[in-house]
């Protein structure tokens, strides 16, 4: 949601934006401006001639509902001023970082996990939800997430979707994209679009994937539903030692050519050389 001729943020602008999440829900300081305008691809990474290393946003804004975000779209659109989301701060590409400037949208404050329906397998969250509260819900319910990244702790439901994140179990589940099946996202213009929860579409544009891996640049994730997975009845860690990589590699790709996919797989070459698989 970056793009055309901007204008500088003045106090009418800002006040507009305190009117819509609350005035303590905005915030200018240089402390909270310059964590917004990075992820974990800090400005340390950039090359010191880069002036993405000294970028940063105008001011952060922490709505707590989707008609909030849709409000400031809305604002923004009018006063042709970037907006950027934020989730947990852990991408590794840099994808928040502003280009001109703008109003960072901090999505933490919709952190709910609002259902688990066992029977359909899908959980429904807010945004700004933890994946590790979206875990905990799902594991209640006998079921889990596929997603499982590090950064599971912190990183959030629509930062996951947001950066199509991939996880350790991405080998048998997918990546965080692959187990979207609904969005509710608020775009450019204020409008609200919601996709149906459809676990398959034979039909007609997949409307998901113009959102999944965007960074946000076609709109805010407001909301999601997940695709939830049955727990497995037991679990196996098997190690298998190969003399190389080029040995190993073979070993690891027959795994998938006879349906035996484990959730993880990891090929590493080490003091001792060895394959890894989690069953």
């Amino acid at each position: 949601m970056r793009g055309g001729a901007i204008v500088a943020l003045d106090s009418s602008f800002l006040d507009q934006l305190a009117a819509v999440t609350g005035a303590r829900h905005v915030a200018t300081d240089e402390e909270s401006r310059e964590r917004a305008s990075f992820d974990a691809f800090g400005p340390r990474r950039f090359p010191h001639t880069s002036p993405l290393a000294e970028a940063r946003v105008d001011a952060v804004a922490r709505p707590a509902s989707t008609a909030e975000v849709s409000a400031i779209a809305r604002l923004a659109n009018e006063h042709r001023v970037p907006l950027i989301p934020y989730g947990g701060g852990t991408g590794v590409m840099g994808g928040v970082v502003p280009l001109r400037g703008g109003v960072s949208v901090d999505m933490r404050r919709m952190s709910a996990v609002l259902d688990v329906r066992r029977a359909d397998r899908l959980a429904r969250a807010q945004s700004g939800a933890y994946l590790a509260d979206l875990e905990a819900a799902a594991l209640a319910n006998g079921l889990m997430l596929g997603h499982d990244p590090w950064s599971v702790p912190v990183a959030t439901v629509g930062g996951a979707i947001s950066t199509d994140g991939v996880g350790y179990r991405a080998s048998k589940y997918g990546s965080m994209g692959d187990q979207v099946r609904a969005l509710e996202v608020v775009l450019a213009d204020g409008t609200v679009a919601r996709t149906r929860p459809l676990p398959r579409q034979s039909a007609g544009p997949r409307l998901n994937g113009l959102f999944v891996g965007a960074e946000g640049s076609m709109g805010i994730i407001t909301e999601a539903t997940v695709e939830l997975f049955p727990q497995p009845e037991t679990r196996a860690f098997l190690t298998f030692g190969f003399g190389g990589f080029e040995a190993g590699h073979p070993a690891a790709r027959r795994l998938f050519d006879i349906g035996l996919t484990p959730s993880l797989i990891e090929l590493t070459e080490e003091a001792e050389p060895m394959a890894r698989g989690f069953l």
